[in-house]
């Protein structure tokens, strides 16, 4: 076509003698398309995030119906967990794996409710104050994920620290926070490593961390890390930790990130103390 229009534009001329006017013109279309995030980065930039506002539009409306549907099963399954405590002779040991799968049970039904709250328009009043017992949330976290940690063969520990604090989230938050990047912890460690939880205050804030022994991210990854949709996983959905960091900035927080490729990671939690 283009060749066609070059006719036109220079009638008696040989098209050969056109060759090189053809061919720049398809290098520079070429470049342009290609590169088009290079010549207009601030508009490609812009392009990228009102897609993914899109589609985390569409993901929300979605979502929303699941979660409405998938509680009143939830329900369902802590109850009849609760009658098989009561009628079977359970050993201490099985009764404490059913003990601690109704827990997981019930947090996953605690999530679901408090991710359905924006569209009720309901939100945590200004107000609203727990009185967190740091050790407690810390081993209930590594006693829900320690099955997996063995299957895998990873130490799981937490440093107790005798610490009771007021924040403006109830406990169940908090822990769906630790949950979240403990198992991305645990997802990033191999065979023989470790995965560990600390709790220490700092500037009136409480600062959770959770370290691994893994593969570690370089400065590329940390840059984009909590960005939707964004993973390093193969089967990732990109939200995990951009969920976290949107739970953690509403409650006057915030979570950073602290790896070296090769020798591992350090998520930090700081949330306000009350």
């Amino acid at each position: 076509m283009l060749c066609a229009i070059l006719i036109q534009l220079f009638p008696g001329q040989r098209v050969a003698y056109l060759g090189p006017v053809y061919a720049l013109g398809l290098v520079l279309m070429g470049l342009i398309a290609v590169r088009y995030e290079q010549f207009f980065p601030q508009r490609y930039a812009e392009d990228s995030r009102l897609q993914a506002l899109q589609s985390l539009e569409q993901l929300g409306q979605q979502a929303g119906g699941m979660l409405h549907d998938l509680r009143h099963p939830l329900a369902a399954m802590m109850l009849e967990l609760d009658l098989l405590r009561q009628k079977l002779a359970l050993t201490p040991e099985s009764d404490e794996m059913i003990g601690s799968l109704n827990e997981s049970v019930a947090q996953l039904k605690r999530q679901m409710d408090d991710a359905l709250l924006p569209l009720k328009q309901q939100t945590w009043s200004r107000d609203f104050r727990e009185n967190l017992d740091v050790d407690h949330l810390l081993a209930g976290i590594c006693h829900g994920l320690q099955g997996v940690a063995r299957a895998r063969r990873i130490k799981l520990l937490f440093v107790a620290s005798s610490m009771r604090v007021m924040l403006n989230r109830p406990r169940h938050v908090v822990y769906q926070l630790l949950h979240n990047l403990t198992i991305n912890a645990l997802d990033a460690s191999t065979q023989g490593g470790s995965v560990r939880l600390e709790a220490v205050i700092v500037n009136k804030q409480l600062e959770l961390s959770v370290s691994d022994t893994g593969c570690g991210l370089s400065a590329e990854q940390q840059a984009q890390i909590f960005e939707p949709f964004y993973t390093t996983k193969a089967t990732g959905t990109g939200l995990g930790l951009w969920m976290v960091k949107r739970i953690v900035s509403d409650a006057g927080g915030a979570i950073r990130c602290e790896s070296t490729v090769g020798y591992g990671s350090r998520f930090i939690l700081s949330l306000p103390l009350q």
